[in-house]
């Protein structure tokens, strides 16, 4: 919001359009935090009574979670958020972290990560030729850190001044990908699909992200004229 605020007032973006032809299109992109910036400039020129009439649309690409339900709502027709296949920053809302939280806490979840962690240990001991007793110590500080962990975990709760989750805003185009042909499909959904409600973890949600990532998918399926 203060970035949104900054480049309307302090860097004279506002003043800016106040020069352009009443009929000029408003056309304002960004990708990941840029993108969230555009759409609450986009929500700030339509709050406006001197812009609310202009032609004015918002195109985000790797979206994040930046406004409530009723807002997102009210953008359908102005903002566009585009998400590529599990990209992981518009999954990023207190709600699906919760969700993550709970899964990572079940008996067999933690069970299962520490006898990885277990494996990993012993074959880096082995490799850095440690003896058994510097691994032993290394382990028995990794423990007590587990605890503190756990205090945190027991902790997570939802704050009594709690407003209510952010979302993704507008209409969301969903680049999902065929895993029998590798082909890609865009969606057109909003910010209560599914498959937004849920953080997937592995290195492809980083990679997902990039914005190079997003161009090869865009220039693959030809969809600069389908965002006209």
């Amino acid at each position: 919001v203060k970035g949104a605020r900054c480049l309307m007032y302090d860097r004279g973006f506002r003043s800016l359009l106040t020069l352009l032809p009443a009929d000029y299109s408003i056309r304002l992109v960004g990708h990941s935090l840029g993108a969230g910036t555009v759409t609450l400039l986009a929500a700030m020129l339509l709050a406006s009574p001197k812009f609310s009439n202009r032609d004015i649309k918002a195109y985000g690409f790797g979206m994040p979670a930046c406004v409530d339900e009723n807002l997102s709502k009210k953008l359908a027709q102005f903002v566009v958020s585009i998400i590529h296949r599990d990209d992981l920053i518009p999954r990023l809302s207190f709600n699906n972290l919760i969700r993550l939280q709970k899964h990572f806490s079940r008996v067999e979840e933690r069970d299962w990560c520490k006898a990885q962690i277990d494996t990993d240990y012993e074959n880096f001991w082995q490799y850095v030729g440690w003896s058994k007793a510097q691994a032993q110590k290394e382990e028995e500080q990794q423990e007590s850190l587990d605890i503190v962990d756990d205090v945190i975990i027991n902790d997570l709760k939802t704050p009594k001044n709690y407003a209510g989750d952010l979302v993704v805003p507008g209409q969301v185009l969903h680049l999902r990908e065929d895993p029998a042909t590798g082909q890609y499909a865009p969606t057109l959904t909003d910010y209560s699909d599914s498959e937004l409600q849920w953080i997937q973890i592995h290195m492809r949600s980083i990679s997902d992200h990039y914005m190079k990532a997003y161009l090869n998918v865009i220039r693959g399926m030809n969809l600069r004229a389908r965002l006209a």
